[in-house]
């Protein structure tokens, strides 16, 4: 679910938290598995 939605630029609700994702965090699909760690 993270990957298709909460980081998927393409999702029509989802991008915008992909945008929040990368320009705060600094997660994109790249290092998912650091908000998969984090979210645990």
């Amino acid at each position: 679910m993270i990957e298709n939605y909460c980081l998927n630029f393409n999702d029509q609700k989802g991008k915008n938290k992909a945008t929040i994702f990368q320009s705060k965090l600094g997660i994109t699909l790249e290092n998912v598995d650091i908000l998969k760690n984090a979210i645990k």
